[in-house]
């Protein structure tokens, strides 16, 4: 058996996700895309959000025009689809369960906490607002989807190994939490240890053989341990942070 303390002690950084990892946010964000797409006659199903979760609505928006035919400046839906999502939002976000629970054990490490997300800087700023969450990032860092100097978004790497540049850590000694397959996939390409955090709307299937663990079904994110992931001792390098 090792030390627990002494493992976490070799973790340089810890990135969470946003939406659907820390926040209940993804059956929000489904609901105004298919609310929107009705407005103009077009069926949106779970399926079709499988496809995009995970990565920026902006970037989205002139493909599902273009899949469903609609007539639309994309800048126009995509400010009406903001303006709705921030009514939701402030209507009713909560978070995800044992998302402070899993804060608290990964602040109580001693490492900074990243966040990393797709999501736009107000949209990640409101949302650790709300929820109290802004007090564990304080020695982290807020990787968004507009922040400067970001060279791609999710399912690229370049997101996490921006987060790792910032922190001046090395990807390999870093943990990830995300739930959706174009995060997994991006922070694992930047060679950090991923968790994932599967949901309805992110089954653990699509998580299985790219994350290191997946949360068990039952468990929350808040039930998770770092020697959860299997072979911690040999995937954390052996220098202490």
């Amino acid at each position: 058996m090792h030390d627990y303390r002494l493992l976490c002690g070799r973790i340089s950084a810890i990135f969470y996700d946003l939406d659907g990892t820390l926040i209940d946010s993804e059956e929000l964000l489904y609901e105004v895309w298919v609310e929107e797409l009705a407005a103009h006659g077009a069926l949106f199903t779970t399926d079709d959000y499988l496809g995009i979760i995970g990565t920026p609505e902006d970037e989205k928006v002139p493909e599902l025009l273009a899949r469903y035919g609609i007539a639309e400046d994309p800048k126009a839906f995509y400010a009406r689809f903001t303006a709705r999502l921030k009514a939701r939002m402030a209507a009713d976000l909560g978070p995800m369960p044992g998302a402070e629970e899993s804060l608290k054990r990964s602040f109580a490490t001693g490492a900074p906490i990243g966040l990393v997300t797709s999501a736009t800087a107000w949209h990640a700023a409101f949302a650790l607002d709300r929820l109290g969450f802004r007090k564990y990032f304080r020695r982290g860092i807020h990787v968004t989807a507009d922040t400067e100097g970001l060279a791609a978004r999710k399912p690229h790497p370049a997101p996490y190994l921006l987060a790792a540049k910032l922190l001046r850590v090395k990807p390999m000694s870093c943990v990830v939490f995300e739930d959706s397959l174009q995060g997994a996939t991006a922070a694992k390409a930047a060679g950090m240890l991923v968790v994932g955090v599967p949901h309805r709307l992110s089954p653990r299937d699509r998580l299985e053989g790219v994350a290191h663990h997946v949360i068990p079904d039952g468990k929350t994110i808040g039930d998770f341990a770092f020697t959860d992931i299997p072979h911690l001792d040999i995937l954390l390098p052996k220098t202490p942070r």
